[in-house]
């Protein structure tokens, strides 16, 4: 009888051992690796107004509306989160979009020095990274929980070229092709939080939120970045998944009247899915 029950004992802390390992495995691989690497294509809609201020005028010029900007575009987005610690990850992502588009005006425009007032061609590229560190305050076997604070890093190029005459000249004489651009680069503190949570060890639904809003030195503006979405681990190391993002900044920039600094404003919102593959471990 003692041997039964000694066999019985050994067989009980067996199956405890075994169902303790089955458990563990059950944990998706997000929630526990050091390492995630993702890319992907983003498919935005995109709408964007600029504002340039040139040393002798103020204008506003509604480039979305000129240029019809507001059509979808694929780009390519990288990302990447780096668990250094139990509790502890950095994240990154970055993605640029640019626009080249031809237009002839109806009413000139003036830009600097210049005066446009036929064709001309404007180019836009806007590249966003974002970096963040944070902590995860709630951890279990289905979810984590966390939040941290970080940089929205903005990068803006703009060019306007075309026929063009001087400010002052009488009657547009003297035009010749002019070409005259600007560009920030806008670093802009954000706080952003997380929420994974995985049914099994092959699902996950994911969701982050960062905000700010922010007025110092030549920067004054606010910023949203929502992402949630679906990924599916198809092996230990490796998945898939589908997410949509909403980006929107309003943003005021003064560097200064210097040639080349921006002065003016930005209104950029991007929103799209994305589809992507994950390399973890």
């Amino acid at each position: 009888m003692k041997n039964h029950l000694k066999y019985l004992l050994v067989l009980v802390v067996l199956i405890s051992q075994f169902s303790f390992s089955q458990e563990e495995e059950k944990k998706h691989p997000l929630l526990t690796d050091r390492f995630v690497f993702v890319g992907g294509a983003f498919f935005p809609s995109k709408t964007l107004e600029f504002s340039v201020n040139g040393e002798s005028i103020d204008y506003d010029f509604d480039l979305g509306a000129a240029f019809d900007l507001d059509n979808y575009q694929s780009t390519l987005n990288l990302g990447f989160q780096w668990r250094f610690a139990k509790k502890w990850k950095l994240i990154a992502n970055y993605y640029d979009i640019s626009n080249v588009y031809k237009a002839s005006l109806d009413e000139p425009v003036e830009w600097e020095d210049y005066i446009f007032d036929a064709e001309i061609e404007f180019g836009a590229k806007v590249g966003v990274l974002r970096s963040l560190v944070g902590r995860s305050f709630s951890q279990g076997l289905k979810h984590e929980f966390g939040a941290g604070i970080g940089f929205h890093i903005m990068i803006i190029s703009l060019y306007l070229e075309g026929q063009a005459s001087l400010i002052g000249e009488d009657d547009g004489i003297d035009t010749d092709f002019q070409s005259v651009s600007t560009n920030a680069t806008a670093p802009l503190p954000d706080i952003g939080i997380w929420y994974y949570w995985t049914p099994n060890s092959r699902w996950a639904l994911t969701a982050d939120v960062d905000w700010l809003y922010i007025a110092f030195g030549n920067y004054k503006g606010g910023l949203w970045d929502i992402t949630g979405g679906v990924q599916y681990q198809i092996v230990k190391f490796f998945g898939v998944g589908v997410n949509y993002r909403y980006f929107a900044v309003d943003l005021e920039v003064d560097q200064g009247d210097d040639s080349g600094n921006w002065q003016g404003g930005a209104k950029v919102t991007y929103n799209g899915p994305m589809v992507m593959v994950n390399f973890n471990f």
